[in-house]
């Protein structure tokens, strides 16, 4: 099974974009404009028909949220008729150490809900505050070392080109920064005497 995870934005502004891929590719199922990056991006890494389930992360406190759901809702059943398990996380998105771990917590409770099932994850940071990034990839590793049947997939988030704001927006993918953090982690335990070469050898700098 596959979960999708995005955060929705708390901005009153609802803007539509086209999104494209870092290489400037359009999305085929998804051509023409649309409220949220994760709404292309799903039709790259799922079948025709095959269902998912997609977490929308909400703050719960802010009453433009409310309007974003039925946005999200109309936009994914629009391009995946039939194929999305909508779920809401009403997780503490506030910037402090206290509302960052509530957020690591939240995320961590839907890793474990079925622990019998194997779930790819993909996460879209596009929106939300600055730390959230953070406590989404401290999830995902946490997921890594000691959730067997969790597989972190890919991480993303749309880069908005303020000198073209009316032109194509690029979905970064950032997963092998996130593997190059595990990757440090790993050479650390290992006493590597000269890990910088290792890393050179592994992303072929």
């Amino acid at each position: 099974m596959k979960k999708f995870y995005t955060v929705l934005g708390l901005s009153p502004k609802d803007p539509q974009s086209k999104y494209v891929d870092e290489f400037g590719k359009e999305y085929p199922k998804c051509t023409e404009k649309v409220y949220f990056p994760i709404t292309p991006y799903i039709s790259s890494v799922i079948e025709e028909g095959e269902k998912f389930i997609l977490y929308a992360i909400d703050s719960g406190q802010n009453e433009h949220t409310l309007r974003k759901k039925g946005l999200l809702e109309e936009e994914l059943n629009k391009y995946y008729p039939g194929q999305v398990d909508f779920r809401y996380l009403e997780a503490n998105l506030e910037q402090d150490t206290k509302g960052q771990v509530s957020t690591f917590k939240t995320l961590y409770e839907t890793f474990v809900e079925d622990e019998n099932e194997h779930y790819d994850v993909y996460f879209d940071f596009t929106f939300g505050y600055r730390p959230t990034p953070m406590t989404i990839f401290v999830a995902c590793n946490y997921a890594d070392k000691f959730l067997k049947n969790v597989k972190i997939k890919n991480l993303i988030y749309s880069q908005f080109n303020h000198a073209n704001p009316n032109g194509a927006q690029p979905i970064i993918d950032i997963t092998s920064l996130y593997l190059l953090n595990n990757l440090i982690d790993t050479l650390s335990m290992m006493n590597s005497s000269k890990p910088m070469e290792f890393i050179d050898k592994v992303f072929k700098l």
